[in-house]
């Protein structure tokens, strides 16, 4: 079974690794290879260290500190081919999964030398002391201020090694000339650099069988990235009946018969917009327009003996079309949640905010149901989530539902 190791240091925000901290991963999805909901913990140790081995899928990522407080710090995808990395990285808008080879390459060398520059004063320092050690002298670590030593006693303060003149308790070294020698100046660190920008230069079109690629100019702080991108492969030209566009660019389809019926599409069942029949038993009668949740409702029909349904609900929101009476009815519903008219702003962001979904809850006993309400254009509707459902949005509102993005979901 493929797995991708992350694993890093955690830290806070000033920088400080964080020790005992319970880094959190829960499946959002089912997969070949995980479950919905399968949590796995790394608790970090005395220095803020943490790894996982993970399967792919989408994950939700929370952290629990010491003090029971826990915050969810949000969600990553990982896929067979992803690389090894840390939390931070999937977390941010960098994805190193997605990145051409070219771009990948750069990033790394810039890292590279960033992690080299870094260790260079630890270097200077590490050979410092070992040359403390060779020398006869008493090698005694970090200066401490509360410590007495005596001559010829070794220290490190501030990356630099000094060495002692005469017995000292309290004399910071880099202040009392008269008790510390300045053995071997340590390297310090520079001043930080610019920030680094990034921008688009050239997109050029390639033909179809040529590779993508992926190019950075110039030095940083100012780089351009130049891209080239194939062309999709030509497609065939449109015949009906073998005849192709006439002079006026149309296919000419003749006269529909039973042999050459006219072309139609067969609706997707359940989508908004569509009407089903579906059976509800309820102690209240309701009257036209009446909208209830997908889980209340089962697809039924009409049979000799009265109203049959069948145990399967319908995801979403659904609108009465007739009337209802108290008990056992069957009747034409409508499911009435959509998404704002094609190119509104926000569209592709509905429901999908904290704040657009409310009061979850699992609706049936194996929790593939999540019962809740949603903010369609201001007004509160009873919706149904299901991972199944032909809609993007209720399918992804059931898994950030099982992430807990809106809050715990009541039980069953």
């Amino acid at each position: 079974m493929m797995k991708i190791r992350l694993s890093g240091i955690y830290r806070d925000p000033s920088g400080i690794a964080v020790a005992g901290a319970t880094l959190k991963l829960t499946s959002v999805f089912n997969t070949s290879q995980t479950q919905l909901s399968m949590i796995v913990k790394s608790v970090t140790d005395s220095e803020g260290a943490y790894s996982f081995d993970l399967v792919p899928d989408t994950y939700s990522v929370s952290v629990i500190y010491g003090n029971g407080q826990q915050t969810r710090l949000g969600k990553i995808t990982l896929f067979a081919d992803s690389p090894a990395g840390t939390l931070n990285e999937y977390l941010t808008s960098f994805r190193p999964d997605l990145l051409q080879p070219g771009i990948l390459d750069e990033m790394q060398g810039l890292l590279t030398e960033t992690k080299q520059a870094e260790a260079g004063a630890e270097r200077a320092a590490d050979k410092a002391e070992e040359a403390a050690r060779t020398s006869g002298l008493h090698w005694c670590d970090e200066y401490d201020p509360e410590v007495t030593y005596g001559v010829n006693d070794a220290v490190l303060f501030d990356n630099d090694v000094y060495i002692c003149l005469q017995t000292s308790t309290g004399n910071q070294p880099d202040e009392s000339p008269a008790y510390w020698d300045l053995m071997v100046p340590g390297g310090k660190d520079g001043d930080a650099g610019p920030p680094n920008t990034l921008i688009i230069g050239t997109v050029t079109t390639l033909n179809a069988d040529e590779e993508a690629t992926a190019d950075i100019e110039g030095e940083a702080p100012n780089q351009t990235l130049n891209l080239g991108i194939p062309k999709g492969a030509d497609g065939g030209s449109l015949t009906v009946d073998g005849k192709g566009a006439d002079e006026t660019g149309n296919i000419p389809l003749g006269a529909y018969t039973a042999e050459n019926p006219p072309p139609f599409s067969v609706p997707v069942l359940g989508a908004p917009g569509q009407s089903a029949m579906l059976w509800i038993n309820s102690t209240s009668a309701y009257a036209p327009g009446h909208k209830l949740a997908g889980s209340i409702l089962n697809y039924g029909g009409i049979g000799t003996s009265g109203p049959v349904y069948t145990n399967s609900h319908p995801a979403g929101t659904w609108m009465l079309q007739g009337a209802t009476v108290a008990g056992s009815c069957c009747t034409v519903w409508v499911r009435v949640d959509m998404p704002a008219a094609a190119g509104t702003e926000g569209t592709l962001q509905l429901f999908r905010e904290s704040s657009d979904v409310r009061n979850c809850r699992y609706s049936a006993a194996d929790n593939s149901l999540i019962d809740c309400e949603i903010n369609q254009n201001g007004t509160w509707l009873p919706f149904t989530a299901s991972p199944t459902d032909c809609t993007e949005w209720g399918r992804e509102i059931y898994g950030n539902a099982v992430a807990g993005e809106y809050g715990e979901v009541t039980e069953f």
